[in-house]
């Protein structure tokens, strides 16, 4: 079951850090995995750097590369 992400008004960057570490942690298998493929080979900290910083919300961009 995925984990709900840390509302970005009422957590800690370090929480929404954290979760976006655990959620995108390099799994060291490409073919099988997708998380380089879904991101365009950007890395997760990148693309998540407006949540991470309490900017935007998770959804709002994960949906972007949907």
């Amino acid at each position: 079951m995925m984990n709900m992400a840390p509302d970005y008004l009422h957590s800690t960057r370090e929480e929404r850090l954290s979760f976006i570490q655990k959620m995108y942690q390099c799994r060291s298998n490409c073919e099988m995995c997708g998380i380089c493929t879904l991101f365009h080979r950007k890395d997760p900290l990148d693309v998540f750097e407006d949540y991470i910083d309490g900017r935007r919300d998770y959804t709002e961009i994960l949906m972007e590369y949907r």
